[in-house]
């Protein structure tokens, strides 16, 4: 019977919460954050991922440690609301600027989904049954 190997060692809950407090102030650096909590830097090479992996920050304490507000995010999507695109004008030499229609359509589903409009809710059907009876007499 073969023994298995044991897995690598869990850190300590201090050490992850130090860890989890570095890396949002580092801006979701793993690395940055290993270092700063007192690891070597081979160690923190090696383990900062596994570290990250654990901590496993929930998406909006890590979008805002990243900077991206809901602020930020609503000048984003009016900036791709209005967004531009390059074209080359041949007969004058120069680029001529149009309407993204692409992007500024996926900007306007995106700004439906975050005020919950899109897709539209779909009313609760019942399943149907449906029996199918063949007669093999008549074959």
């Amino acid at each position: 019977m073969e023994k298995k190997k044991p897995g690598p060692k869990q850190p300590n809950p201090e050490t992850l919460a130090q860890f989890r407090e570095a890396y949002l102030e580092t801006g979701l650096n793993a690395y940055q954050a290993a270092l700063r909590i007192g690891m070597k830097v081979s160690s923190a090479r090696a383990n900062a991922h596994r570290y990250a992996r654990i901590v496993n920050l929930e998406l909006k304490p890590a979008l805002q440690a990243a900077g991206l507000t809901a602020e930020y995010r609503a000048k984003k999507l009016k900036q791709l609301c209005e967004a531009k695109t390059p074209k080359w004008n041949p007969k004058r030499q120069a680029w001529d600027l149009f309407d993204d229609g692409h992007l500024q359509l996926e900007a306007v589903k995106e700004i439906n989904r975050v005020d919950d409009s899109y897709p539209a809710p779909k009313p609760e059907v019942e399943p149907t049954v449906v029996n199918v009876v063949i007669n093999s007499a008549e074959l």
